[in-house]
């Protein structure tokens, strides 16, 4: 009996618009505790993962980048992009440098790294500085599972895995 005229007292002394208000609060706390974890995206999470380079300037690997009688043609024969969910990017670029004259080819590597932002579909890589290139920022869009950006006139295309 005691413990029925504590609960009688404690509900006569909140008012209806009190309780209405209690009820209202509890709601929203429940609401938004539901939402905070499922529903919120991390776009560094979205945006990782591995991308093979598809094009440049819409023409399939191998694709020549420069070509000159003086200093030869080079081309890219693959491209690898990886962006991890800490904010890290490295892309590697396999060349070849087929030099003027019938020279024998040069096989190469070019790596970039250094940190990224994403904002929608925008993202913004800081490159690190390496060997006698200065540290750089590039723009780049992501939608979907396609990145892109443009360097020097020329679309540069990636897939992600």
């Amino acid at each position: 009996m005691r413990a029925r005229t504590l609960i009688s007292t404690r509900t006569r002394r909140l008012s209806p618009p009190a309780l209405l208000r209690a009820a209202v609060a509890a709601a929203a706390l429940l609401a938004v505790a539901a939402c905070s974890e499922s529903s919120v995206t991390d776009p560094y999470q979205d945006a990782a993962g591995v991308f093979l380079l598809q094009s440049i300037a819409g023409q399939q690997l191998p694709a020549v980048i420069t070509s000159s009688s003086t200093e030869g043609v080079v081309r890219v024969t693959t491209g690898s992009l990886f962006l991890s969910a800490d904010r890290r990017f490295q892309e590697t670029l396999t060349v070849t440098l087929e030099p003027p004259g019938g020279a024998a080819p040069q096989n190469g590597a070019a790596v970039a790294t250094g940190t990224y932002t994403v904002v929608g579909d925008s993202v913004e890589f800081s490159i690190d500085a390496r060997g006698s290139t200065e540290a750089d920022t590039m723009q780049a869009t992501l939608r979907g599972d396609t990145l892109s950006y443009n360097v020097l006139g020329r679309v540069v295309l990636y897939l992600k895995l």
